[in-house]
């Protein structure tokens, strides 16, 4: 006698949520940080491109001005801090939303905020950095 095997009806699977059609530019400087975060926010967003330091951010962000959020640490010795490089995107006249991830000091979230930037603090999981993004 063979095994029965359960009848699975897909109206009880879980739903399969739709990924947002954002499309979100990340920097930080360490390698695992990158894999990490394409790892969480791909499963969320239709594209995220993830760069290693600030000058390669304003790079990307000059050459493909369709992100809809930046999301970047704040050290990325020795060339540009995230902090800078969102002092550089402002002076560029560009307004789009940047969110600081970093475990620097809540002293530099003063200088994020007036830049219209948000400031998030590490570590956070990924729900904390979707809310934060959305």
């Amino acid at each position: 006698m063979e095994p029965k095997i359960p009848e699975i009806k897909l109206n009880n699977l879980p739903e399969q949520k739709e990924k947002l059609s954002y499309r979100i530019l990340c920097a930080d400087d360490n390698e695992v940080n990158r894999e990490l975060l394409i790892r969480q926010l791909s499963s969320k967003y239709d594209f995220v491109k993830v760069v290693e330091s600030g000058q390669a951010l304003l790079a990307e962000l000059k050459l493909d001005s369709g992100y809809n959020c930046i999301l970047s640490d704040n050290t990325m010795l020795p060339e540009m801090q995230g902090v800078d490089a969102l002092r550089q995107i402002r002076a560029d006249g560009n307004e789009i939303p940047f969110v600081l991830y970093t475990t620097d000091t809540d002293t530099l979230q003063i200088d994020v905020e007036k830049l219209g930037g948000v400031f998030l603090s590490k570590p956070a999981t990924r729900d904390q950095i979707c809310n934060t993004i959305n």
